[in-house]
């Protein structure tokens, strides 16, 4: 993340020709992740704007938290796959 923001929240859409139904959502506090090397893994319920969950809909999910490098330090470079 390169902005502040109080929650990490990913959005599950069904995208038909014309439009995109949302379904629901996934989302975590930032404070949960935002540790050096804090993880969140799982399978977790999608949950509908009106907060309920979709039966047995789950988005399974992996987040590491990695922090930018204070000014000084060196950031690792990694060969692009062009």
């Amino acid at each position: 993340m390169c902005h502040y923001a109080n929650e990490l929240a990913f959005e599950v859409r069904d995208k038909d020709h014309a439009f995109s139904e949302f379904i629901g959502a996934v989302s975590f506090p930032t404070a949960e992740i935002m540790l050096p090397g804090a993880a969140r893994e799982g399978a977790f319920p999608i949950v509908s704007k009106h907060g309920k969950h979709h039966g047995e809909l789950n988005l399974r999910v992996q987040v590491h938290y990695s922090p930018i490098p204070e000014k000084g330090e060196k950031m690792l470079n990694f060969p692009s796959n062009i």
